[in-house]
């Protein structure tokens, strides 16, 4: 669980960066957000593993991709029937 928040974290945090320069926003209160993020982070993690183990919340979590995963799919696909000038 701990590894797969961290991995969504990252990735969050890659795609702020990327639009850092769009916002107007000083970069030190951008590093202060990320920050009060990631801490907010742990102590939900803390939480849920606590409370849960690690195995219930890394099974949910592994459905939940699952479930996204498939619905990637199903939309690429359905668009590639219907509008098959979409794309190569």
């Amino acid at each position: 669980m701990i590894f797969n928040l961290r991995w969504t974290f990252t990735i969050a945090c890659n795609i702020l960066d990327d639009l850092t320069p769009s916002f107007q926003i000083n970069r030190h209160i951008m590093f202060a957000l990320s920050a009060a993020l990631e801490m907010a982070t742990n102590i939900f993690v803390y939480f849920i593993l606590s409370r849960y183990g690690r195995r219930l919340p890394i099974c949910i979590y592994q459905s939940f991709n699952g479930i996204v995963c498939i619905l990637i799919a199903t939309f690429f696909i359905l668009t590639a029937a219907i509008a098959p000038w979409i794309g190569t």
